[in-house]
């Protein structure tokens, strides 16, 4: 946290981040509490004001039907065959039972 601007950096994903997760977002009042300067400490934010969501997308062998996706690819190729699998973070993300749930692929070409 810049406490002069009042700005927070978000948590970096690492690359070898093998889970999905979610990261509660939070607010700080601003006020000075026994001379410690404000909003400098983690217990300063005591308002949760959001989540955010992080997923976890594999890409897993066909041929090899794991749930946890042991077999997984970094990178796949045209007409090369592979299965996506989802992994929903903590929270309720994912709700199960919802008709809401969606992936889409697309072209980088695509409009949005």
């Amino acid at each position: 946290l810049d406490v002069a601007s009042g700005a927070a950096e978000m948590p970096i994903a690492t690359s070898d981040a093998s889970d999905a997760f979610t990261v509660s977002a939070c607010y700080c009042p601003n006020t000075q509490v026994g001379g410690s300067e404000a909003c400098a400490e983690r217990s300063d934010f005591i308002q949760q004001v959001g989540r955010l969501y992080f997923w976890t997308v594999r890409l897993c062998d066909v041929d090899i039907l794991d749930d946890a996706c042991v077999a997984r690819y970094g990178q796949a190729l045209p007409q090369q065959p592979f299965r996506i699998r989802v992994s929903c973070p903590p929270g309720q993300a994912c709700a199960s039972g919802s008709s809401s749930n969606r992936l889409r692929l697309r072209s980088t070409s695509d409009n949005m």
